[in-house]
């Protein structure tokens, strides 16, 4: 059995989708589902019973006769998702974070628009 990205309970960002509109939903993840068959997977796939984070942005689905439908619910492959888990994100405190980035001055060049 292969290791689950993400959990009951996570904020989730869909990274990949059969229906390009639904990458980059925010969801969260309510349950699990279990490994099932999905779409044109050979092997099942594990799913997960999702909540949109936002009403502006439903999950839309399309049925096996071509027809779209909009959900603020729905199930999602685990390995369309990942995580978005604020304490896990690394950042330095001692580092000092209001110095300017570092450019290369040698490869700046002015560009004339038309």
């Amino acid at each position: 059995m292969n290791q689950l990205f993400c959990k009951v309970g996570d904020l989730a960002v869909t990274v990949e989708a059969e229906l390009p509109i639904n990458i980059g939903n925010v969801v969260k993840i309510i349950g699990g589902i279990g490994y099932r068959q999905w779409s044109t997977f050979t092997a099942e796939t594990f799913l997960w019973k999702v909540e949109v984070a936002s009403s502006e942005r439903p999950l839309i689905y399309e049925n096996a006769d071509g027809s779209i439908e909009e959900a603020f619910s729905g199930r999602v492959p685990d390995c369309y998702l990942r995580p978005i888990r604020p304490d896990e994100l690394e950042w330095d405190q001692s580092a000092s974070h209001d110095e300017p980035l570092p450019t290369d001055e040698a490869k700046e060049q002015e560009v004339e628009y038309v």
